[in-house]
């Protein structure tokens, strides 16, 4: 049974500075995995620093196995379902808040794009999905890391999919059309620099739009911000890592409905682009450091996982006035041990709850505003390592309440098969 706080890990010195060089190491998939094999770039022969963005992706597991898995309930949890994918394969599972499978979406990266090279199907990335997104009809979208996303049907069949660089996240407009982060590498004089772009979508795949925005921010009065030094792969100078369509009251000038809530992950940043101007519109920094997952809640407040800002290797979540964005109103992980250097992702639920993914150490975890959990989740699943097994991570868990359309399209309750495809 999981507990519902667990502080800092009593992981030995060796074992916690090998940690915490794989999770300063970032997405740095050139390397030969510790627990994914080598795999060639994804187009040969191109120089190395080429190869080297190429093969930005995100590993499977980070921490050692802590002994605990299942689910922790108190009673004061938000009814609905959690839609969660993970690091041990290209799966996303719905489960109940007793942890139970509901339904389950697996597709091997080879079924997916069946035109994919050799090269692209040995990527780490290829190896799980990085983002997930449910449809009304019951389907999913799923990414893989860097490479593609595919659509999906309630079975787990392939409706389409592209090869175009797709990254961190996908989501489904009200219109039925679909927004991505994608990414290529091009070149600048002599460095090859990834170069993020929104993808706008029709409903079938259809490409609509695409939109630069390394080209916007450099148009922007906060160019000076890039820094080609950056920490990480020489070239990766934004690392857009969420993006999420602004829907609720302006409270601020800038974040009118329509526009995008952007995070930059290297910058340390927050931004707003208008696609209809093709701009960027807003920009600010605070305390946060390396941050994930920036949304704006029911609340209209914005929301983010704040990987590094709280110090001492700790981890937190904020909550931001929307009339003053940089301005922390509501903070919590730092002191209860909440730690996951890369990745992580947060919701607001109704009530006022926050559902927070602690991505490397494979949990999620329900809080209320005053700061009790009230449910915790930790998956079950492992990837196997050099000298034993490790956690999978969890890439992001995602609340949707009883009546949701994908809900009712999968006609749910009902306990998943143990799986809805070969693996």
């Amino acid at each position: 049974m999981a507990r519902p706080l667990r502080g800092f890990r009593g992981y030995g010195p060796s074992v916690l500075c090998l940690l915490l060089t794989l999770a300063f190491a970032q997405e740095r998939a050139d390397r030969a995995g510790r627990w994914y094999p080598a795999r060639p770039a994804l187009s040969h022969p191109a120089p190395a620093d080429v190869q080297q963005l190429q093969a930005l992706g995100y590993l499977g597991a980070y921490e050692a196995p802590t002994g605990t898995t299942g689910t922790w309930a108190s009673g004061e949890e938000v009814p609905g379902y959690v839609l969660l994918s993970s690091g041990h394969r290209p799966e996303a599972r719905i489960v109940d808040r007793g942890g139970h499978v509901h339904h389950r979406w697996a597709l091997p990266f080879a079924a997916s794009f069946p035109q994919s090279s050799p090269a692209a199907q040995g990527h780490v990335s290829a190896n799980s999905w990085r983002a997930v997104e449910p449809l009304p009809n019951g389907g999913l979208l799923a990414v893989h890391e860097g490479l593609g996303v595919v659509a999906l049907d309630a079975d787990s069949s392939r409706l389409w999919s592209y090869l175009d660089g797709a990254h961190h996240e996908v989501f489904v407009d009200d219109d039925g059309s679909v927004w991505s982060l994608t990414r290529s590498v091009q070149r600048r004089g002599h460095t090859p620099v990834l170069e993020d772009h929104l993808t706008h979508r029709a409903a079938d795949g259809r490409l609509l739009d695409t939109h630069d925005l390394l080209a916007a921010l450099e148009a922007s009065p906060w160019a000076s911000w890039i820094d080609p030094a950056v920490e990480g792969v020489p070239g990766d100078w934004l690392h857009t890592n969420s993006v999420h369509r602004l829907k609720g009251p302006a409270y601020h000038p800038s974040f009118e409905a329509g526009r995008f809530l952007l995070s930059m992950r290297h910058l340390d940043a927050l931004l707003v682009y208008d696609a209809t101007e093709r701009r960027m519109v807003w920009a600010s920094r605070g305390v946060w450091a390396r941050q994930h997952d920036a949304q704006q809640g029911p609340s209209g407040r914005l929301w983010l996982f704040d990987n590094r800002g709280a110090g001492k290797g700790h981890s937190q979540v904020l909550a931001l006035d929307p009339a003053q964005p940089a301005r922390v109103v509501w903070r919590w992980g730092a002191e209860e041990g909440l730690h996951s250097q890369v990745l992580g992702a947060v919701q607001e639920l109704p009530g006022g709850h926050v559902l927070v993914t602690e991505s490397t150490a494979g949990r999620c975890l329900e809080v209320t505003p005053d700061g009790r959990v009230v449910w915790t989740y930790t998956h079950p699943e492992t990837v196997a390592g050099p000298k034993g097994p490790l956690m999978a991570a969890v890439f992001s868990c995602r609340w949707l309440p009883p009546d949701h359309a994908t809900i009712q399209a999968l006609s749910l309750p009902g306990q998943a098969p143990a799986t809805t495809k070969p693996l």
